[in-house]
């Protein structure tokens, strides 16, 4: 993930933990299910845990970059040498598993914490709705289920 997606993993992870943290803050909240709270705070947790990975991949790539040869000791931190032989006649780089893994990282975690806040919110909403059907009568009535 080069520093520019980082970057922006790194904002659409704190826009997200403000949301989450927002949706604290709604009246309906305290009287939800547990799960939802469960679902949102873990999605809080993925959330902050993607921003800070995001800003030590960030920093790594900052830190390589200032050496003269970082291009090669990129490569080679992030890849091997394949053994074969491109179509200029020069060796191929493959890169390695387990680097694929941690540079997207920050990217699984914020996609975890989208889908944990969508689900929880589901989840409230479809407790709603469904108390809503048996206080049909009441002046407090916010969801209507046709």
């Amino acid at each position: 993930m080069p520093a520019s997606l980082t970057h922006t993993t790194t904002f659409q992870s704190s826009l997200i933990a403000g949301v989450i943290s927002a949706a604290f803050s709604w009246p309906d909240t305290a009287s939800s299910p547990w799960t939802v709270r469960v679902l949102w705070y873990s999605g809080l947790f993925l959330s902050l845990a993607s921003i800070s990975i995001a800003t030590f991949l960030s920093m790594v790539l900052l830190r390589l970059s200032s050496y003269p040869d970082s291009c090669e000791i990129i490569c080679g931190i992030l890849g091997k040498l394949d053994g074969r032989y491109g179509k200029d006649s020069v060796l191929r780089w493959k890169p390695r598993k387990e680097q694929l893994y941690i540079w997207q990282l920050p990217r699984m975690l914020l996609t975890g914490s989208i889908f944990e806040f969508a689900i929880g919110l589901i989840l409230m909403i479809w407790e709603m709705a469904r108390l809503a059907t048996f206080a049909r009568n009441s002046n407090e009535l916010k969801v209507r289920v046709s």
